[in-house]
């Protein structure tokens, strides 16, 4: 029933919008970001990448790479780019219907990672806004990342970014959330409705449907691979619509500034439950944030815990801007649950997952970032930075092919467009 009367009430928005006439057509402009980086960085030992586990099987390499390779791969190039196309229109009767699609044209392609040469779409999604709040369906982060505010990130590198995992290299089997909100469906299709803002204050509810069936790449459980959950016996688990309620704070007291959201989701799968919150005080070029994330899955079964990452992670951080100078310190740490890979079957390459679905032996992988940030603004919407991090990987069960550390040095240029 709540699914049914949620989506009625977004079918009467955009009826009610397709009712009526707009004074011009929507033109769409275009928009995006470019980030090229280049830099140095080292990880740890190449010898401990390599090797045979007590069953006769190897290690989990990174992403295919041989380990020599690795370590002898110091100084890299990468880049980041994504191009926008954004419009609307207003309605004769007051409603503002508009349009935006995100592309990734190029994205982690390089020596030290996969080339991925992503041209897929990253979004693609249709809003209908008046004073009643705004709607919005299709492939669309949901309300927690929506409004969730985390510590300062100047770069793009540190902290909830998760760029650094392309540089100190995240081992295969290793299991992380890499963020502090609830994006359990990124951008599958969904409906999002957000309130009129109140004193600063608005709240908003998202559902997407079945999010561990979606189609091939659409659904995102963390430590999968973006994989739907399957179980030892083959069969996909099955119940996973995600409801994310949300609330977000915004709003200045004498040059004070202050950002802070709620926020919790709900999927039948596995009895996923995800809470979070986020914190941003700004004052006189100063901005102190933090936030955490808390998952739990009750579902007992480590396979379930494993799959679904039941965990936390947090961060803090402050930055400090004047003129065209900015710099930043912040800190990112997480643990997910991960099964005891004393288990054959997941020695011989299941990454981790045990092989009985009863079993509820399992760890936490651990991993953790800092960085130093500094930006120089040349121009409007051009910039040049620089990052210096410290990254640990530490696998549940001690396989040190399961762990990694290292740090880098990054020089980059950043291009709003």
């Amino acid at each position: 029933m709540k699914r049914s009367l949620f989506y009625c009430g977004a079918a009467v928005a955009l009826v009610v919008a397709s009712a009526a006439q707009a004074a011009e057509p929507v033109k769409l402009t275009i928009g995006g970001y470019m980030n090229e980086w280049a830099g140095y960085a080292s990880n740890q030992s190449g010898k401990d990448f390599a090797g045979t586990n007590a069953f006769g099987g190897n290690y989990p390499t990174y992403n295919g790479a041989s380990p020599s390779a690795l370590k002898a791969a110091s100084f890299d190039t990468q880049s980041d780019v994504e191009l926008d196309f954004k419009g609307s229109t207003k309605l004769d009767n007051g409603i503002t219907v508009g349009v935006e699609v995100d592309t990734a044209p190029s994205q982690g392609v390089n020596t030290r990672t996969v080339n991925a040469q992503n041209k897929d779409t990253k979004r693609s999604f249709a809003t209908v806004s008046s004073g009643f709040g705004t709607v919005e369906v299709g492939q669309q982060d949901n309300v927690g990342a929506l409004i969730h505010n985390s510590a300062p990130d100047l770069t793009g590198i540190g902290g909830q970014d998760n760029n650094w995992v392309n540089w100190v290299l995240q081992p295969t089997g290793h299991r992380g959330l890499g963020r502090t909100y609830a994006g359990d469906d990124r951008v599958d299709d969904k409906v999002i409705y957000v309130t009129p803002s109140y004193h600063g204050l608005a709240a908003g509810v998202s559902y997407t449907p079945s999010i561990n069936t979606a189609g091939a790449g659409a659904t995102m459980m963390p430590s999968s691979n973006d994989a739907p959950v399957v179980l030892p016996n083959g069969t996909v688990a099955v119940g996973g619509d995600l409801y994310v309620y949300g609330l977000a704070y915004n709003d200045t007291f004498g040059g004070v500034g202050v950002k802070a959201d709620v926020g919790s989701g709900q999927a039948n799968v596995g009895g996923l439950t995800v809470y979070q919150s986020g914190l941003q005080v700004s004052y006189a070029g100063f901005t102190v944030g933090g936030s955490f994330l808390q998952r739990n899955v009750r579902n007992s079964s480590a396979v379930y815990k494993d799959a679904l990452a039941q965990g936390n992670a947090w961060d803090a951080g402050v930055s400090y801007g004047v003129g065209p100078y900015s710099v930043a310190l912040n800190y990112f740490a997480e643990q997910a649950a991960k099964g005891n890979t004393t288990d054959a079957n997941s020695m011989a390459g299941n990454g981790g997952i045990l092989a009985a679905v009863g079993s509820t032996s399992y760890g936490y992988d651990r991993d953790h970032v800092v960085a130093v940030e500094g930006k120089y603004d040349l121009g409007p919407g051009v910039a040049v930075n620089l990052t210096a991090f410290d990254v640990k990987y530490t696998d549940a069960n001690g396989v040190a092919a399961e762990s990694n550390q290292g740090w880098g040095v990054l020089s980059g240029l950043a291009v709003k467009f």
